[in-house]
């Protein structure tokens, strides 16, 4: 359940390369309060007006005093325990396409009362762009409710390397979440031979701007991955065959969207309902 929206940085520019930038860098901390809540979300805007080979973001967490104690995780070698400040990167894999705006979101676990948050880009000509919203959540209270089925696709066909947002028609068909900590998926499809449909889910705090789903890989200096569900013709029942699945995912935020990449093969009676609550 969403708890509130916290701006940390607004459109701000990097000032030195591999730096980190507390808040937008001009001396103000713009610390996050996070009493009740036991996720931190980051809606993370980004842009690349020129040579960027990564963006960093640390967070570091506190009491109410003025120091701030980042996460670390060990890496255990010869009975030695070897300590790293956990930090969340963005390779240039993932910022290059589109090249000039992108929209992530970030889901940190609660560590402290306080949470202070940090940015850095490794760029070369061009000063890159950030801006940082933060939301506060709870996956506590309300256990056992739902809301829906809430209609994001209508039954129709999926060509092979098409991608469509919801029914592709203009509207998004946005899932409202605020309430909710998951949202289970009811896909219908019938696909063909060798098929490789793409889902994935984008989240968004106020309805309007819509944030890429992530997962993380490695320590220390993790990586950003974007996160997408892969399904063949077997998850569905076999080749021409009109099957259905269910998929659960984490939702945090105000409204969730859904998009459809028909990365291989094609598909027919391609429909999908969502259904939110509280798990």
């Amino acid at each position: 359940m969403l708890l509130s929206l916290q701006p940390v940085r607004q459109n701000a520019q990097f000032s030195a390369t591999a730096t980190y930038q507390v808040g937008e860098g001009k001396g103000g901390e713009h610390p996050v309060v996070c009493d009740g809540a036991n996720v931190l979300l980051l809606f993370i805007y980004v842009d690349k007006p020129g040579s960027v080979t990564d963006y960093t973001v640390l967070v570091e967490w506190h009491g109410g005093g003025d120091d701030g104690y980042a996460e670390t995780q060990g890496s255990v070698s010869a009975g030695i325990d070897t300590r790293s400040k956990t930090s969340f990167t963005f390779p240039a894999a993932d910022i290059t396409a589109p090249a000039t705006e992108m929209r992530y979101v970030v889901v940190v676990p609660v560590l402290g009362r306080f949470a202070r948050i940090s940015a850095k880009s490794t760029y070369g000509a061009g000063s890159p762009i950030m801006a940082i919203l933060a939301g506060t959540a709870t996956t506590v209270g309300g256990e056992g409710k739902s809301r829906g089925p809430f209609l994001v696709k209508t039954a129709g066909t999926l060509a092979t390397s098409a991608t469509i947002t919801g029914d592709g028609i203009g509207t998004e068909n946005p899932v409202p979440i605020a309430w909710a900590d998951r949202v289970v998926l009811l896909i219908d499809a019938k696909l063909a031979a060798t098929s490789n449909l793409q889902v994935w889910m984008e989240v968004s705090p106020d309805g309007m701007d819509f944030y890429r789903e992530t997962y993380w890989t490695g320590s220390g200096a993790v990586t950003a991955n974007l996160k997408k569900y892969s399904y063949s013709e077997t998850e569905f029942g076999g080749v021409g065959v009109d099957g259905a699945d269910a998929l659960s995912l984490d939702a945090f935020g105000a409204a969730a969207r859904f998009s459809f990449n028909m990365k291989a093969g094609s598909a027919t009676n391609l429909a999908c309902r969502a259904i939110a609550g509280r798990a």
